[in-house]
């Protein structure tokens, strides 16, 4: 004899489906971790406009 079964779960029941999105969503200000990646990203485009192209060692 089995040590669990089971239970057979109906599924849920059919809803009104969901309104479509609005065209018109505000625009957000970066949260907390939207700024540290923008800001990391620019330091880094800036660092590699500046830095010389690498010579190959071959």
């Amino acid at each position: 004899m089995p040590a669990f079964t089971f239970e057979k779960i109906s599924p849920p029941a059919n809803r009104k489906p969901a309104p479509p999105p609005s065209k018109q969503h505000p625009k957000q200000e970066p949260g907390l971790v939207g700024r540290i990646v923008n800001r990391l990203s620019e330091a880094r485009a800036k660092k590699n406009i500046h830095r010389k192209p690498a010579e190959n060692s071959d």
